[in-house]
């Protein structure tokens, strides 16, 4: 009786072949004389997952790390007259995993398909389909020693798997183990703000043909120097404060180069000669989407009764369709000194559902702005209001224009006057939560010299200068 189920990870084609050349420590010990019930990495064929036809590439023994996906091939080699052959295994549910004990292990120890998971293009939908015989997908959620056996009486032999840490991960804490494991390479990871991480090295799979590791960060972890040589440092673990102005997803917020190089045989030259490559890891960071969002205003004509229809800010409404509710996010670009139109909300979730409370002129008293450092900008560098528009009339009795100001209901006026990457910060007690605002030169503008800078911008077409 099979104790494992059977999963339908979710495989994604393109992330597994950017890992295939990252760097990815997978080790096989294929013998000329191997044969029996082994396994290999997978093969290619029309651009596509393929069982591995060479008889060399399989074995006994194999390795991988604690976490990740990988897509293999299991397989029969066997001997025939003209050489040896691999046949893939006859029936999938044959194949179970055991501990060192020979006791099944549970799918929370391991995933096991014979499927991946693929975008259709045409029905605009995740669907699945079957690998093709002989290649599966494994991922191993504890280190440790396991083996692979396939329920057949003529099997003799059974494959060793050693899970191990990664080569490299973020943990939290400086012991490197499972239990302070918090991110992978290459997998998109929920960060928390205001706390410390720690990139280690697993130096028991250290390669030794690596030559130098520079590990890079994005300008938000304010590191200075983003720049670190970790091959200087002797792989100490790396401390990674998360500041608290941290904002939105960071796509490569941390990459990894490490160059590599040995003694390979050159048939042109008929000698060893020293040869260099390049591999590497990266870290995704993603934000957490609730709290303060931003969504920007329309702009429709309006009736304001006597005063007629006028072009004035709408505040968006979140719960008017899906594109409203999606519209609303947690960063924001906009020219400096102009001044923008936007609705803003707080994000929750309550179950299953998401919800967007708006703010009114009420709560914009709580709203601030900072730089990325977290300081807060001066009374001159921006301005938060409610939105207005001045309409006018003509008076009869008095003969004249009369003007009245209105204020536009959920709509919030913003204006930043310097240029850089800015956090609009709302506070209520002891709740607090912001968003990402990037400001830039506006498209035309005037200066006060013959130089395009932040410096001498005076206005620009939507503002008046003198």
């Amino acid at each position: 009786m099979k104790c494992i189920k059977k999963s339908l990870s979710f495989i994604l084609s393109l992330a597994l072949v950017f890992n295939m050349f990252m760097g990815i420590n997978i080790s096989v010990y294929g013998y000329d004389e191997f044969i029996g019930f082994g396994i290999a990495g997978h093969g290619w064929e029309n651009d596509t997952f393929a069982l591995a036809t060479e008889p060399g590439w399989y074995g006994e023994n194999w390795d991988m790390e604690v976490g990740m996906d990988q897509i293999v091939s299991l397989g029969f080699v066997e001997e025939f007259p003209g050489g040896r052959a691999v046949t893939a295994p006859a029936e999938y549910d044959k194949i179970y995993f055991t501990d060192m004990e020979d006791n099944l292990l549970e799918d929370d120890v391991v995933e096991f398909s014979n499927q991946e998971r693929y975008w259709d293009d045409q029905d605009q939908e995740d669907k699945y389909r079957d690998f093709p015989e002989g290649v599966y997908y494994i991922k191993f959620k504890v280190d440790g020693m396991f083996k692979i056996k396939y329920d057949d009486e003529s099997v003799e032999n059974e494959i060793l798997i050693n899970v191990h840490l990664p080569f490299t991960a973020l943990y939290n804490s400086e012991e490197a183990s499972l239990e302070n494991l918090v991110a992978l390479p290459d997998q998109e990871f929920e960060y928390e703000t205001g706390i410390i991480y720690y990139l280690i090295m697993n130096q028991e799979v250290f390669d030794n043909r690596t030559q130098n590791i520079t590990v890079n960060f994005r300008d938000e972890f304010l590191m200075g120097d983003n720049q670190v040589d970790w091959t200087a440092m002797d792989y100490v673990a790396l401390q990674i404060y998360v500041p608290d102005t941290m904002v939105g997803n960071l796509w490569d917020a941390i990459t990894i180069d490490i160059t590599k190089g040995e003694e390979r045989w050159n048939d042109e030259t008929q000698q060893n000669e020293w040869e260099e490559w390049q591999e590497g890891y990266r870290f995704n960071f993603l934000g957490n989407e609730n709290g303060l969002v931003i969504s920007g205003a329309d702009w429709r004509n309006q009736d304001f009764g006597e005063y007629g229809w006028y072009g004035a800010p709408i505040a968006t409404d979140p719960t008017e369709n899906e594109d409203s509710f999606r519209s609303f996010g947690k960063e924001f670009g906009c020219e400096m000194i102009n001044t923008i139109n936007v609705t803003l909300g707080i994000k929750s979730v309550y179950g299953e559902d998401e919800v967007i409370d708006v703010l009114s002129e009420e709560d914009y008293g709580k709203l601030s702005i900072v730089d990325e450092a977290g300081f807060l900008l001066s009374e001159d560098e921006y301005s938060i209001e409610p939105a207005t528009i001045e309409c006018s009339r003509w008076d009869e009795e008095l003969q004249e224009d009369v003007r009245e100001t209105f204020t536009i209901p959920f709509v919030c006026s913003i204006r930043i006057n310097k240029v850089g990457s800015f956090r609009l910060v709302y506070r209520d007690g002891d709740y607090k939560s912001m968003i990402r605002m990037d400001t830039e030169l506006p498209a035309i503008a005037a200066y006060g010299k013959q130089l395009v800078s932040e410096k001498f911008c005076l206005g620009s077409e939507n503002v008046l200068y003198s």
